[in-house]
This record gives C-alpha cells, structure tokens and sequence, in this order.
C-alpha cells in the first residue's frame, strides 16, 4: 500500500515486542514480513525496486533496533538466548556438531507438519538426538534442507505461494531448531505451530492448482482435501483425553515412545510428587538405564532411597548423577551426606575436596564437617545446579 506512517511503524514496533514476549518465536515477525516483500508485493520484481525498499527500510530498521534490544534484554536477564538448560545431548556442542544432531531431525518435522498421526510430548534420547556423527540420516536431513532452499528461490516466480509457504516454514522453526544456539528442546510439537502456517499455505496452493485440471481430477482432489481435514479432526479429537492430567500426559509418553528417557523422568518426578516413591524410582530407573547423561535423574532418584534411609542403594545412583556432571552440586552434596551418614568420612572429604577443585566453593565448609564426619540434617527432595 507504499510507505508507512510513523504510526504505523511504530506499531509494527511495539507488536513485535509483545510477540517477543509472548512467545519467542515472535521475534521472527520481520523475517516474515521481508519474505513476503521478497515472495509476494508486485513492486519488488519490477522496475520500482529501490523506490519500494526505501518505502519499507524505515520500518524494517525500527523493528531491527526494537527487536535487537529485546534479545539484548533476554540475554542479559537469562544468560543466553536459548532460555534455559540446553537439550540432552546439544549441552557441549557447537554449531557443526549441533547441525549434525539435528539434521537426522529435519524429517520428523516434515513429519509431523504434512502427517502428525504420531505425537509423543517428550523427544529426547536415545529415541531421537544422540551423539554428533555424519550417518545415512545426517545426510538425507542436509539433503532436505538444501532442497527446500532450492524449491524456495526456484519457486519465487512460477508459484510464489509455494515458496513463500517453504521461507516461512524455515524462517518459524530457526528459533528452535538448535542450529544457531542451543535451546531446552530437540523438538517440541508446540513450536510447530507458527511453522504450520506456512504447510498450510503450501496446501492451499496445490488445491488452487488443482483448479486446473479435469472435473474428475478436481472431484478426486476435493474429496481428498475432505477425507484429510476429516481425518486431521479425529485424530486431534481422539488425542485430546492424554492431556486429561499429567500423570495421563506422561503414562501415555512412555507409551508412544519407551526409547524416549525424558517420559520416564517426567514421569517419575509427578509419580513422586503424588506420593508414589516406589513408582517413581522404577521410572527414574528406567530413564538412568536409556540414557546416563542427565544428571537430574539420578540426582532425585538417589533421593527417593536416601529419604527412605537408604543410602547405601542411594550412593551408587548419585555417583552416576556426579559422574554425568561433575559440576552439579545439589547430587554431589547428597553424595556426601550418605557417606557422612554411614560413616565414610574418607570418601567424603574426597567427594568435597573434588567439588572444591572444580569451583565449588560452597564445599569448604562441607570439607571441614567431613573431617570432623558430621552430616547434616535431611533435606527436602529439590533439583537445582
């Protein structure tokens, strides 16, 4: 509609903030608007290009400035720009390795955009991610990247909806696809929701060019369409009773995915929380044997057997919680305190003086009462570094 009044840039502006804040994803809001410049607006293949982009640059760079500040806000409230703990297994890796991880995972989300029939709530090791290697799927997820690069610049002219709706599924899942930074998810089915529109998009194309084709052919393709949302509107209706409660939710996960340790963790931590222990450490047990690199599961199953008075079963388990992050100081605190209580001032003193060689202070005074072979009063089941 050609340039924007101040008041109208300015409300770009402040929308992309509140979409920020909302959710992150939101801060993709100008990578969406420059693609459909680039996909959709008339003016920017014709001749009256550089009249166009100095139409739009002054709203482009306020959102620029605006949005540059909400992650510098971000960052220096949390710390990164992933928002919290990274994924299993995307903890120490940099940007190749974390490429090599997630490109196994491109076809899942293809999956879950064009044929979403199986959901599972928790993807997480060995299930899905796992170590950095380049491996049949590895190269069949670069591959899909790079075709869907080509598609949408190829696609630009002959069916710009087809390309606008590959860019903004791109540009949506950047965010959350662990290739620029880390984030707590290797996938989550939430975050595909901003993506789908753009699936949608590539949808209705291919029906609009159905239009083209033989009464029969269009008849086929109709019913098609039908028989699909129809299908979509079932499965959605028939899903809707896992998220009946949490213990449903994560009871259901292990189900649809036994490879998947985080549904046994999760579903461990509500099994205790509703005073099943007992339940809860089978889960925790479960999850400890699928994948050993998270220390949070044996730091609170080891808890289950020393608030029950075990800590002879509990040392094992909260060495393994030590051993899969040395620096966790809440598995390597409780580690101590089961030695203190059995005695074992010794192997105390080494877990507190290995704690101070590592950084952790707070372990001085945990040194000194070993020494002395104090132990401390029990503490409440927590999880915290």
């Amino acid at each position: 509609a050609g340039a924007l009044s101040l008041p109208c840039r300015l409300g770009l502006a402040g929308l992309l903030v509140l979409a920020a804040a909302a959710k992150e994803q939101g801060i993709v809001l100008p990578g969406l608007l420059a693609l459909l410049e680039w996909a959709i607006v008339p003016t920017f293949r014709a001749e009256r290009l550089g009249p166009r982009i100095r139409s739009v640059a002054p709203a482009f760079f306020l959102m620029a400035v605006v949005g540059g500040g909400f992650l510098a806000a971000r960052y220096g409230v949390l710390g990164d720009l992933g928002g919290g703990p990274p994924a299993a297994g995307l903890e120490t890796l940099g940007f190749v390795q974390r490429s090599q991880v997630m490109a196994p995972l491109v076809w899942q989300w293809l999956r879950l955009l064009a044929w979403p029939t199986s959901l599972l709530s928790q993807y997480s090791p060995p299930a899905y991610g796992g170590p950095p290697h380049l491996t049949g799927p590895t190269w069949l997820g670069f591959a899909l990247l790079a075709t869907g690069a080509v598609a949408t610049l190829a696609g630009r002219r002959p069916w710009p909806a087809i390309a606008t709706g590959l860019g903004w599924i791109a540009i949506a899942l950047l965010p959350v696809s662990n290739f620029l930074f880390p984030t707590g998810v290797l996938i989550a089915e939430r975050t595909l929701f901003l993506p789908s529109v753009g699936a949608v998009l590539i949808a209705g194309a291919i029906v609009v060019g159905s239009g083209r084709l033989e009464p029969l052919a269009r008849g086929v393709v109709s019913l098609a369409v039908i028989g699909l949302v129809a299908a979509g509107a079932i499965r959605s209706w028939n899903r809707q009773p896992v998220w009946h409660d949490n213990v449903t939710l994560f009871r259901q996960t292990v189900i649809d995915e036994p490879r998947s340790y985080r549904g046994f963790f999760v579903l461990g931590r509500e099994l205790v929380r509703q005073g099943d222990p007992s339940g809860g450490a089978r889960a925790y047990q479960t999850a400890g044997t699928l994948y050993q690199g998270d220390y949070r599961v044996f730091e609170e199953w080891g808890q289950i057997e020393r608030a029950a008075g075990h800590c002879d079963r509990a040392i094992p388990i909260f060495e393994r919680g030590v051993k899969a992050d040395p620096i966790a100081t809440v598995v390597r605190s409780r580690l101590l305190e089961c030695f203190l209580a059995l005695g074992d001032s010794t192997r105390a003193r080494a877990v507190a003086a290995e704690g101070i060689r590592l950084g952790a202070t707070e372990f001085e005074a945990s040194l000194v009462r070993a020494s002395r072979g104090r132990s401390a009063a029990p503490e409440p089941p927590r999880s915290s570094r």
